[in-house]
């Protein structure tokens, strides 16, 4: 999550949607994937969260963060017949 080292040079209570907009636009830029944009976005929504959750609060409010379309759906799954002949090829080749 080093890249969430962008956010450095805002104080908490700064860290709003269009800074949160401008890490997307750089994460973007340098070629990231969404799927991986939408972890380091978590895990700053966590952060946010666990600030707020803080007593005293470190965070008074938590801006809107959108997740990116992510376009990985997984391909290439076995049925279980076609599982079962591949555990069994794999077991006489023991």
């Amino acid at each position: 999550m080093n890249h969430l080292k962008f956010f450095e040079k805002y104080s908490v209570q700064k860290i709003t949607s269009v800074s949160i907009s401008e890490y997307i636009g750089n994460r973007i830029s340098i070629g990231a994937a969404n799927a991986s944009i939408n972890k380091e976005l978590s895990a700053l929504k966590r952060m946010l969260k666990l600030g707020k959750e803080q007593t005293p609060a470190l965070v008074d409010k938590i801006p809107v963060i959108r997740m990116l379309k992510e376009d990985n759906v997984r391909k290439g799954f076995f049925e279980h017949h076609e599982f079962e002949i591949i555990r069994r090829q794999d077991r006489l080749s023991k």
